[in-house]
């Protein structure tokens, strides 16, 4: 086009004019799309706040650092999907030692029937004590009842079920 200059270019191509365009109204959405992918602490001050704020197929990034807790983390039956930011090494979930260690349950529950699409990937889980069922604890880092989670690439230490069983993970029916 350069080579021809403007007049060469205006008789080579085809200008085309529109006088007047015309269009109908414009949909428009009843509702802005909601966000589903939040962070932890941007969005929600902690973990079990944004469980509890999600809706099922929302995924929450954690950042690194200490949460600690003083009641487990439940999913309460949501398909959603928690994972860290950077990796099991970073990322702990803790008891807090505040708490007696008697008082203490398990670290994170699965209760209400979550599958493969529930994650909880990339923490170290730590100072769980179990869950007191029919006189024994369970599973002193999580506690799975009629639940198939995913659990992936996570630490479980310093948690235990004295006298009962599964001191890192226990799943019962």
């Amino acid at each position: 086009v350069r080579p021809m200059g403007v007049t060469g270019a205006n008789v080579a191509l085809r200008i085309w004019e529109i006088s007047s365009f015309d269009s109908g109204p414009l949909p428009v959405t009843g509702e802005v799309p909601r966000k589903k992918e939040y962070m932890v602490p941007r969005d929600f001050a902690g973990i079990q706040e944004a469980i509890e704020a999600l809706d099922d197929g929302d995924k929450v990034l954690v950042e690194p650092g200490t949460y600690l807790i003083r009641a487990p983390i439940d999913y309460r039956g949501k398909h959603i999907q928690v994972r860290s930011r950077m990796g099991p090494e970073r990322t702990f979930i803790r008891w807090d030692a505040a708490i007696p260690e008697e008082d203490r349950s398990s670290v994170v529950v699965f209760y209400g029937g979550e599958g493969a699409e529930t994650r909880l990937e990339g923490f170290t889980l730590q100072g769980g004590s179990g869950t007191p069922m029919d006189g024994f604890r369970r599973g002193g880092g999580i506690h799975i009842i009629r639940s198939s989670p995913s659990i992936i690439g996570n630490i479980i230490t310093e948690c235990g079920a004295a006298g009962g069983v599964g001191g890192g993970i226990c799943v019962d029916e």
